[in-house]
């Protein structure tokens, strides 16, 4: 997103000190998203919007470490909206679904790719985020044929999880 000069990206552990270093270098922005910031309760807030995935729900209903839960379901009472991903969304809920279609490289965001551009290759898919079963279900609905690296929430990468024999 940074690179495509969409909007600022800040990453850091402690979500109001990075909102706070981002405003004073952009005071322009006036909408922030948080990855996971419903919990960070110091993170000043006008609106709350709550991502639940449409698949997996609430799982067991308990808290990490004995279920997927960072914040009990109760607190969804507290939003404003919770929008459910890729499923179907109940009373007073928002659906939406990730469609993907198109690829950016990293290194020169203006080279962009469609699923199409990739076809007969060899690939390797690689995902730290909270449900990568999803990531890697869309790319094969894309027709892509991946070898799935999935690794935890927020994970840091090292040179070597990053290299692969056949690349």
């Amino acid at each position: 997103m940074a690179q495509r000069k969409l909007c600022p990206v800040w990453i850091g552990r402690d979500r109001p000190a990075c909102a706070h270093a981002l405003l004073r270098v952009h005071p322009e922005c006036d909408v922030i998203f948080s990855d996971d910031g419903l919990q960070h309760y110091r993170l000043q807030r006008d609106v709350e919007i709550a991502v639940v995935d449409g698949t997996r729900r609430f799982g067991n209903g308990l808290m990490l470490p004995a279920g997927p839960l960072r914040e009990p379901i109760s607190r969804l009472q507290q939003v404003d909206a919770v929008v459910v991903n890729g499923g179907a969304a109940r009373d007073g809920e928002f659906a939406m679904q990730l469609a993907g279609t198109h690829f950016y490289n990293l290194l020169n965001p203006d080279l962009i790719k469609t699923a199409g551009d990739f076809t007969g290759q060899h690939l390797h898919a690689i995902a730290g985020i909270g449900h990568p079963q999803r990531f890697f279900a869309l790319l094969q609905q894309l027709g892509l044929q991946c070898i799935p690296h999935a690794f935890p929430d927020h994970h840091v990468y090292t040179p070597s999880e990053l290299s692969f024999a056949d690349t």
